[in-house]
């Protein structure tokens, strides 16, 4: 996971918003819209962004669930593995989102989501992962 992204970081989302719509159902009942989420950057374990926040783009459905917190939310603090966006800003580094966004509280991460990796991942506290990572460039 660490080393398929080009930037992870820790930060707090500060907006969360409808970006792209794309009309691809033929129904024209469910259109894919896409969320423009915002992230003030405390902290690069890997990589440096090019400014004090990123800017991640999402399905809007990725992370919602019944019974399931959206990491996207204003005020989170979160865990990201990023990887460049085509257009502009980052799109989460790996094909399975529910391995790349992680919420952040005090020295404990939590998954996003529940599965393998990201129970790996969420088992190391802040600290754990800013020594396994070493801000690599």
């Amino acid at each position: 996971l660490a080393e398929n992204s080009r930037l992870i970081v820790v930060g707090t989302v500060t907006d969360s918003r409808i970006g792209e719509v794309f009309d691809d159902d033929p129904t024209g009942r469910y259109p894919t819209r896409m969320l423009h989420t915002v992230v003030q950057v405390d902290e690069a374990l890997k990589g440096s962004p090019t400014a004090g926040e990123v800017r991640v783009t999402t399905d809007e459905l990725g992370f919602a669930a019944p019974n399931l917190d959206d990491w996207r939310k204003e005020g989170t603090r979160v865990l990201l593995f990023l990887t460049p966006s085509a257009e502009e800003g980052y799109v989460l580094a790996n094909l399975n989102y529910t391995q790349t966004a992680y919420f952040i509280q005090g020295e404990d991460v939590r998954a996003a989501v529940g599965n393998p990796v990201s129970a790996q991942v969420a088992e190391m506290s802040l600290s754990d992962l800013r020594r396994e990572l070493g801000n690599k460039p």
